[in-house]
């Protein structure tokens, strides 16, 4: 979904993604100039958990479409971060 946006708008830095299921709202976002790449699940209780990637977030994002982990570090690249709120 991410990526399909990136391709039609290649110009931007920064990206963003909303969308809702029957459990919470997602947004999934990333920053080239950051080369930050994060999740964030709420629930309609304002509870949820936040995930960040730092380090190559297309390869991340592609690392996913082969059947891999956005969790799986590139070389030279730490894994995700993981927070409830």
């Amino acid at each position: 979904m991410l990526l399909d946006v990136i391709e039609r708008f290649p110009d931007h830095d920064t990206y963003t993604v909303t969308y809702e299921n029957n459990v919470d709202t997602v947004l999934l976002a990333l920053t080239f100039s950051e080369g930050l790449l994060a999740r964030i699940h709420q629930k309609p209780d304002e509870h949820g958990t936040e995930e960040r990637w730092l380090g190559d977030p297309m390869g991340r994002l592609r690392n996913t479409t082969a059947g891999g982990s956005l969790n799986q570090p590139l070389e030279g690249y730490s894994p995700g971060t993981f927070e409830s709120f």
